[in-house]
């Protein structure tokens, strides 16, 4: 009996079945995880995603709670006495202007040539500049008053070639502070202008107005028109919130458009801050006592959609509540816009706005 080598007791479709099984392990062993593995991987990566935007959103609440600081933004007043002192405080404080500034935005000073019956600070609002108020100031001045029209801290910056204004990020850095010495500034540089000094301003510079009211008994009258307190059509807390965080934030640039060629285009967060937490500043004041000014009237429009109607006459009425001396207007709901001073504003009237202005100035809201 002969001995061979054992054959395969199967086929050749089968041998190879059976290689092709073994090349799918060699493949697998090389390096492609199994299913399950994979899901295991993409369950880590949402696991470490979902803590690190946990961890930023729990930062980002931590900063809206914590309170952005008034501190610090009481008056400092430094009033001039004399009308030369007056003019020479006025040219101190605008030598930097020309060069830097859109010459239509220049701060403007028009004046008798000496100390008047009454002199009038005029605050223009955030993103505009002294162009805003000149017609009103113009008609002032040729009653009788010395007027004062600075411009606002980082407002007004031209383009490269200063043929135009510049961009919205020149306000970028506007802080509470610095809005506070510019009104101490105005209403220092009036004084030495007049024998009287009376306030209007607009929108931030309505806020302006409350600020002088409320600390500066040399301010003889204060007009606050549409003054801006809060963001419009949301709770109070959401304004507050707002606050507290972009006060600890760089500045955003917020899209808008104007069709005004001397205001930036936008909304600048750190404008808007340093806008809402001095009005913050107002408020805590006047929980404590009534205004310094003996008189102040603020004025609102029944269709602006910029203010929060209901914030502002709260608010003072409350203030009017200390030590009285505060009272509302509201102007005609003729569908003026949030901007009823600039001349230049698309669907204002100012034939209609500033002979009401004029008068409150004149003789407040008692009369």
């Amino acid at each position: 009996m002969t001995t061979s080598e054992p054959e395969a007791c199967f086929g050749d479709d089968q041998v190879a079945t059976v290689v092709v099984e073994q090349g799918d392990e060699s493949e697998v062993a090389d390096g492609d995880e199994p299913p399950a593995a994979k899901r295991s991987l993409w369950k880590r990566i949402a696991i470490w995603v979902g803590a690190l935007l946990g961890a930023l959103l729990l930062i980002v609440v931590a900063m809206a709670v914590w309170p952005a600081s008034t501190g610090g933004l009481g008056p400092e007043p430094d009033p001039t006495a004399t009308y030369d002192e007056a003019l020479a405080r006025f040219d101190a404080l605008t030598a930097g202007e020309p060069g830097l500034v859109y010459e239509p935005c220049e701060s403007v000073l028009m004046d008798h040539g000496e100390r008047a019956e009454v002199a009038v600070v005029l605050f223009h609002g955030l993103t505009n500049c002294p162009e805003q108020f000149v017609e009103f100031g113009e008609a002032l001045h040729a009653d009788g008053a010395n007027i004062v029209i600075l411009r606002a801290p980082r407002h007004g910056i031209a383009n490269g070639d200063g043929t135009a204004i510049g961009s919205l990020s020149n306000i970028g850095g506007l802080d509470s502070a610095e809005l506070r010495d510019y009104a101490d500034d105005a209403v220092d540089v009036a004084a030495g202008l007049g024998d009287e000094v009376r306030v209007v301003g607009l929108s931030m510079g309505g806020v302006l107005a409350e600020w002088t009211a409320q600390h500066r008994a040399d301010v003889d009258r204060v007009i606050a028109v549409a003054p801006a307190m809060s963001i419009p059509g949301v709770p109070r807390f959401l304004t507050t919130g707002f606050v507290n965080l972009f006060d600890k934030l760089p500045d955003i640039d917020l899209p808008g458009e104007s069709k005004l060629d001397h205001a930036y285009v936008g909304e600048s967060t750190e404008g808007l801050v340093a806008t809402f937490l001095l009005a913050r500043s107002v408020e805590e004041a006047a929980a404590d006592r009534g205004p310094a000014a003996d008189d102040v009237v603020v004025v609102l429009n029944p269709d602006d959609n910029q203010v929060d109607l209901g914030d502002v006459t709260d608010f003072a009425s409350d203030w009017n509540d200390r030590s009285g001396g505060v009272a509302i207007v509201e102007l005609p709901a003729a569908g003026l816009p949030h901007d009823v001073i600039d001349p230049d504003q698309p669907d204002g009237d100012p034939d209609l706005v500033y002979p009401i202005l004029f008068d409150l100035l004149e003789n407040g809201a008692s009369e």
